[in-house]
């Protein structure tokens, strides 16, 4: 995805936290479908592997268009959802070391680098034994 096509998405998209555990993908969709067509809501998981809790008190909707974004978040910033005050701003685009794949991770720890470095050190390992 290019830069544009990020920032666009980001335009679209609004970040809302201080999600209640008790609220799903269904409850967010009844609250912000007001506002325009929602193309795709996302509640990510807890990180931890045995969390209780469903997601982790934060979400993403995404808008058919940026002006639906803006309305949402105009209505829902500071408001209450299921007893709890929410806040609602854009959502900012990912860095490209933040996408899925790349990071902060070491050249040599990449499956491109050891298939054509790799082999050569493992072959000398091998004979240093």
């Amino acid at each position: 995805m290019s830069g544009d096509s990020l920032k666009n998405k980001a335009k679209r998209t609004v970040w809302v936290s201080n999600v209640d555990f008790s609220v799903n993908k269904d409850g967010l969709f009844g609250s912000f479908s007001t506002f325009g067509n929602i193309l795709d809501i996302q509640l990510p998981e807890p990180q931890e592997k045995f969390s209780k809790n469903p997601h982790r008190g934060f979400g993403f909707i995404e808008y058919d268009n940026a002006q639906d974004a803006s309305n949402a978040i105009d209505n829902m910033d500071m408001n209450i959802l299921a007893g709890k005050v929410i806040k609602c701003n854009y959502a900012k685009p990912l860095k490209a070391a933040q996408m899925v794949g790349q990071g902060n991770r070491a050249i040599w720890s990449t499956e491109e680098w050891i298939q054509e470095y790799g082999k050569d050190s493992i072959n000398k390992e091998d004979e240093q034994r």
